[in-house]
């Protein structure tokens, strides 16, 4: 049986190798002079169809796992500068909703049991498209979480590499994706909340929180297309972050407090009112905030306020014993 298993290994390899040489072969023969003028004449035509756009070469008839291992042996920058820039010079004239039916269509082929098209010329076009444009991805991401042919553990693959590839354009609509389609698969939100701590260190760490709220909440002159995307995963990273957890609680919630306090001093209402509440909970869940923030607020007067008034609020809010305790830790 051993001998069974590891002469299927090796055949797997050879095919791979075989498959990768192919692969290399068919890149250098392309003629970037050729490719634009072939581009071109699609340019001059009436069509639509996805299939007319698919121009790799491809010889080999590989199945798609194998052609994402080619893919990831052989990288996509090993096809010429020139090459690669006359297709994404191309790719960006082409209108949008034509960009964004070549995915769905790609998409189905792929997760195809037994696609009409070569997988590895598909994942290039694909990859080129993801990269160059990645909003085609989150344009259809309703599609791809709706419709069976794209669900199932079979097609994960396949949605992680399309997020990766649009994430080298733009890292946002990556972490949209992300957000949006493949933690719903998997059930992340219980999964995430229950174990923010991997191997002594916190899926979000307090440095990587910080970054995150600068992002959601930017001055309103500096908003821009992703801070959308940014306000759209925010609530679900932010109870990852503030997950509690035992041995490292105490010195990840200090490092909390210290810069949402600094940041609710900074002059951003929607950054200080979210960094305030951010305070609020570090020292509610940590009696030691309360001694730092005693060694801080002389060099953060304006945030301590705003913290004090948050607190004054949510005493009034209370009221009664549970006022009078809240006021007694907050004094």
């Amino acid at each position: 049986m051993e001998v069974a298993v590891e002469d299927e290994s090796n055949s797997k390899a050879d095919e791979t190798e075989k498959a990768i040489a192919s692969f290399s072969e068919a890149a250098a023969k392309i003629d970037p002079s050729d490719l634009a003028a072939f581009l071109e004449q699609l340019l001059d035509k009436f069509w639509c169809l996805p299939e007319d756009q698919v121009g790799i070469p491809e010889e080999a008839d590989i199945s798609f796992f194998l052609a994402l291992l080619i893919l990831k042996q052989f990288p996509l920058s090993h096809i010429s500068t020139s090459v690669y820039d006359t297709s994404v010079d191309w790719i960006n004239k082409l209108p949008f909703l034509t960009l964004r039916a070549f995915v769905l269509w790609a998409c189905k082929s792929l997760a195809d049991a037994k696609p009409t098209y070569q997988p590895v010329a598909l994942l290039i076009g694909l990859a080129m498209i993801l990269r160059s444009k990645p909003a085609a991805l989150t344009a259809v991401l309703p599609k791809l979480r709706d419709r069976p042919i794209y669900q199932g553990l079979d097609k994960l693959p396949l949605l992680v590499w399309m997020m990766a590839q649009a994430s080298q354009g733009d890292l946002s609509a990556g972490l949209y994706s992300w957000a949006h389609n493949l933690l719903p698969l998997v059930e992340a939100r219980t999964i995430l909340v229950n174990r923010a701590v991997r191997d002594g260190e916190r899926l979000i760490p307090p440095s990587s929180f910080e970054i995150l709220i600068r992002l959601t909440f930017p001055p309103s002159s500096a908003r821009v297309k992703a801070t959308k995307r940014f306000e759209k995963v925010y609530p679900l990273l932010k109870e990852v972050a503030l997950a509690p957890e035992t041995a490292t609680q105490g010195n990840a919630v200090e490092q909390i407090f210290t810069f949402s306090l600094k940041l609710a001093g900074e002059g951003n209402p929607g950054l200080a009112k979210e960094a305030a509440a951010i305070a609020m909970w570090s020292v509610t869940e940590n009696v030691d905030c309360f001694k730092h923030w005693e060694i801080l607020y002389k060099e953060h007067l304006e945030a301590s306020v705003a913290l004090l008034v948050v607190l004054g609020t949510a005493v009034a809010a209370a009221g009664g014993v549970a006022g009078a305790a809240l006021a007694l830790c907050s004094h």
